[in-house]
């Protein structure tokens, strides 16, 4: 049976009413694993996987309660924890990292039957937007193999277009779950900031991001985000409620947002034109059948004024040791020095003030050539 061509939901009631087991599920999304590895998408499948399909199916034979994802196996980003398996964020600087505890949102998944399949590729520390930039090797576009995935949450999109997952649970903290399933032309969401607990996941900004679902189906993406949303004792910023009592829409109608100035440059390519024509013709049918609000959004481009040296410049520049900064050199990529270079430029000169008091109140407790040096940086 061709399990990829079923939704999620599918998946799970044909499980529970023993039409095929778990164990078949999960063992035909591994050998997809395996037969998928140039797609780079899923990096490790968990060895006790299959073991944890046989538990769920021994709990449907004996007619005990399962959860609402029983038997169904998904996969997880690189950099979400999961206890006694190696977490890595996609960076030889913690391959070798093992998971000390689980992250509320595998405990969750857990505790509804889901079987943790395995890990999927991503951009380094979630620092991108291509999965290009990873110790695991580009992951692939599942559509066209010579186009980039997306990113950072580029290897679960994959996984999850390309039929090696029903669903894989990604990061989100400005597009990183969103921009790559549109690129797959799967199903993405980024939930509401409290909606999901952020313990146990290693963030590329705490304070934005959401880790979600990526699925085939709205329903499918709708099922996972019930089981995992909710408030977390470990996680100050979770909300309470779920989805489905929030959720009323005061218009039936559609929204579509427009971004304008992509839209109107497919009609200058030539290879795009037809694509265009119909595009107008579809929203003008559906404006006029009132079925649709139609909304535009400019997009703004800013270019990076900064030199592309910047980066190894600054890098040169901290106060490392040799062997430090071999290391440094070694096991992190020029694109998430890059971004450490920023960070910690902000960071000091938003510190500028706190500084000079600190060192004007107490000046025999500071190294004022050593605090002169930081402010310069």
């Amino acid at each position: 049976m061709e399990f990829e061509k079923l939704s999620l939901i599918e998946l799970c009631d044909g499980i529970k009413s023993q039409k095929y087991t778990s164990k078949e599920v999960v063992e035909y999304f591994v050998k997809r694993c395996e037969e998928k590895k140039d797609l780079k998408a899923v990096i490790e499948v968990f060895n006790d996987a299959i073991y944890c399909a046989e538990e769920i199916d021994e709990k449907i034979k004996r007619g005990e309660k399962v959860g609402v994802l029983a038997g169904v196996p998904i996969a997880i980003k690189d950099n979400i924890l999961y206890n006694g398996k190696k977490m890595g964020c996609a960076s030889k600087f913690m391959q070798d990292f093992v998971a000390p505890y689980s992250s509320t949102v595998v405990e969750k998944l857990l505790k509804e039957g889901a079987v943790i399949i395995g890990r999927t590729n991503m951009d380094e520390f979630a620092m991108g937007g291509s999965c290009e930039n990873t110790c695991y090797g580009s992951c692939h576009n599942a559509i066209d193999f010579d186009c980039v995935a997306g990113g950072s949450s580029g290897g679960s999109a994959v996984a999850v277009a390309a039929g090696l997952v029903p669903c894989a649970i990604g990061t989100d903290t400005g597009g990183s779950i969103r921009q790559p399933a549109s690129f797959n032309g799967v199903v993405g969401i980024k939930s509401t900031y409290g909606r999901v607990s952020r313990y146990g996941i290693v963030a590329f900004a705490s304070s934005l991001d959401q880790a979600c679902p990526i699925t085939k189906t709205i329903d499918d993406c709708e099922l996972v985000l019930s089981v995992i949303e909710g408030r977390d004792i470990h996680d100050g910023t979770t909300i309470s409620g779920t989805m489905k009592e929030d959720y009323k829409p005061k218009d039936k109608r559609l929204t579509l947002g427009i971004c304008k100035q992509i839209i109107e440059k497919l009609s200058e390519i030539e290879g795009a034109k037809e694509g265009y024509r119909k595009y107008k013709l579809a929203v003008e049918k559906l404006k006029d059948e009132s079925v649709l609000k139609l909304l535009q959004a400019d997009a703004s481009y800013q270019k990076d004024s900064k030199d592309e040296g910047y980066a190894e410049d600054a890098f040169n520049q901290l106060d490392l040791t040799q062997e430090q900064r071999e290391v440094c050199q070694h096991l992190i990529d020029c694109r998430e020095k890059q971004d450490f270079e920023y960070g910690t430029h902000a960071y000091i000169a938003g510190l500028m003030d706190a500084f000079h008091i600190m060192a004007v109140l107490f000046p025999e407790k500071w190294d004022t050539e050593r605090i002169r040096k930081a402010l310069s940086y």
